[in-house]
């Protein structure tokens, strides 16, 4: 009864410069386990993860990362792992109800200076997981919520990051 959709985990082994992914789902048990795999795998290819959610999602993925073995708060320090609230993240690249491209563009290049001066020896490139574009469909903000979209897209074609958005079905 469920459709077939490739296993999260076998996005993290997609080559190239960047990449761009969307992922529905039902926030169940399920979504969950893909989610954490998905991002354990980053973990292991030496990949820094960005997850930027809400808080069950945040929650459930910690909790499955810890129960895999992951020492998230060693993996922090390292800036090999952040965990943030969505609001916050839409917070901090929205202004007058837009996406401001440059401010998001410049967070991701932040990342990946970040990323290749202070961890010790980076080996893949930045992912990032996402649902920011979800406050801004509960509002009524749909403009904004396709044009951060079309910003992740324009972004992963001249920055070395992956992004997956996460969208309730």
């Amino acid at each position: 009864g469920r459709l077939f959709v490739p296993s999260l985990t076998a996005l993290s082994a997609v080559s190239g410069r960047g990449r761009h992914a969307t992922q529905f789902h039902n926030g169940d048990r399920f979504f969950l386990d893909e989610l954490s795999q998905f991002v354990g795998a980053a973990l292991r290819l030496g990949e820094p993860v960005v997850l930027v959610t809400n808080e069950t999602t945040r929650v459930g993925v910690n909790e499955r990362l810890q129960g895999r073995g992951f020492d998230l708060e060693s993996l922090t320090a390292r800036r090999q792992y952040s965990a943030q609230d969505s609001a916050d993240g839409l917070a901090q690249v929205m202004h007058d109800g837009r996406v401001d491209r440059d401010c998001l563009a410049a967070i991701i290049d932040g990342l990946e200076r970040s990323r290749t001066t202070l961890v010790d020896e980076p080996q893949g490139r930045l992912t990032m997981v996402g649902d920011i574009a979800i406050p801004l469909c509960r509002t009524g903000n749909f403009e904004a919520a396709i044009e951060i979209e079309q910003i992740w897209n324009e972004l992963t074609r001249t920055l070395p990051f992956f992004t997956l958005c996460l969208y309730p079905a």
